[in-house]
């Protein structure tokens, strides 16, 4: 009986150490979804507390404004750098009568006005793809567009 005694207790003890370590798996597992849930909400906790902290407010708010009127100004200047091309090809004559300094002229006004156009659709990029940005978004106003064309 003793030797019966001493299997079923090794296999008690083999039994129980199994045990033991599946409840320390899954008590492993299980808190590391809860850390895990409480991470993320930790997290988008941090997300709205800098979304609304008094600076960033202000400086969205302002960038909105300031960007919207940069990009009509630079609309103004754009109008301007065609009128100065326009203007100039009447005054020049036909082509085939230019001089290389007539050339240069038009190529110096060509590239002014490419480049302010250039300057522009990076400005409207940069505006629209942060007016379509939930944290930055709700602090346009209503004198400013939702999106530049």
């Amino acid at each position: 009986m003793k030797s019966k005694e001493r299997g079923m207790s090794k296999i008690g003890v083999v039994g129980a150490v199994v045990l033991v370590t599946v409840l320390v798996f899954v008590l492993v597992i299980v808190l590391r979804v809860v850390g895990l849930a409480f991470y993320a909400g930790d997290q988008a906790a941090v997300v709205v507390e800098k979304t609304v902290s008094a600076d960033n407010v202000i400086y969205n708010y302002e960038y909105f404004k300031k960007q919207y009127q940069d990009i009509q100004a630079q609309d103004k200047k754009i109008v301007v750098a065609k009128q100065a091309l326009e203007d100039f090809l009447k005054s020049a004559g036909p082509r085939e009568n230019w001089d290389f300094r007539d050339k240069e002229e038009q190529q110096r006004l060509q590239a002014n006005l490419t480049g302010l156009a250039n300057v522009r659709a990076e400005m409207v990029a940069e505006y629209n793809a942060r007016a379509k940005m939930a944290n930055r978004s709700i602090f346009m106003t209503k004198d400013v567009p939702a999106q530049v064309e």
